[in-house]
């Protein structure tokens, strides 16, 4: 009996499909991964329509200007365990902020150009709990925003195993791009490479990159686990 065919995906056969059609093709594609994170949210896949209209440079250079916090980092070392919040830190003032941000999202692709030139800015923006209480620069929340429209996929992860049997850790789209972390100089040639992509099709393109990253760590199956444990 021979096993059935995964779907072969690429931008021209799945430019106009649905949403949930493409979250299908990618669950068939990757049923190892599927079914080891039952409960991760349905993946997003924008429409052209919803990717942003024309907005000048000055309102989004002006919405950039709202992200610094006039509050000081609460945890600049980012020492694990509960924060003390310091005196006068005003949770209002991260309220509008995060506003802001959302705002900014909204954008879509126009914002990207003047997103990526302040992606230096080293004032404190606000703080995000992780592992630990850590506070984000304006240039970190900038490449968040556009981090987090093309690279929309929830399956992510610290570690796992691989087909190899070892420990692979997970990495965004934009690493590939990226040498170092919230590097303008790459996120200028990487937008300038792009550019003329719809959100859509930049999503597409980070889906795709991050099925094939998948497939080539590879999953144990039963034989895998089998040879590995004889091995040990």
């Amino acid at each position: 009996m021979h096993a059935a065919k995964q779907p072969k995906l690429n931008m021209e056969s799945i430019r106009t499909i649905t949403p949930c059609v493409f979250v299908s093709l990618i669950l068939v594609t990757m049923p190892q991964l599927a079914r080891s994170t039952p409960t991760a949210p349905p993946l997003t896949l924008i429409s052209d329509a919803e990717s942003g209209s024309r907005v000048s440079r000055d309102h989004v250079e002006t919405l950039i200007r709202q992200l610094q916090s006039s509050n000081r980092d609460p945890n600049p070392d980012m020492n694990p365990g509960p924060i003390k919040l310091l005196r006068g830190y005003d949770l209002d003032v991260q309220q509008k902020i995060e506003m802001v941000q959302a705002k900014l999202g909204s954008l879509g692709k126009e914002a990207f150009p003047a997103l990526i030139e302040h992606m230096n800015d080293e004032g404190y923006s606000l703080s995000i709990e992780t592992a630990v209480v850590r506070g984000l620069s304006v240039g970190e929340v900038c490449f968040l925003i556009i981090e987090q429209q093309v690279d929309p996929s929830p399956m992510r992860y610290k570690s796992r195993t691989g087909s190899d049997g070892k420990s692979h850790s997970c990495k965004g789209y934009f690493s590939q791009h990226l040498r170092k972390n919230r590097d303008r100089e790459e996120m200028r040639r990487w937008w300038e490479k792009y550019q003329k992509l719809t959100l859509r099709e930049m999503q597409i393109e980070a889906y795709e990159w991050r099925i094939a990253s998948e497939l080539k760590i590879g999953f144990l199956d039963a034989s895998d686990r089998a040879a590995r444990d004889k091995e040990g």
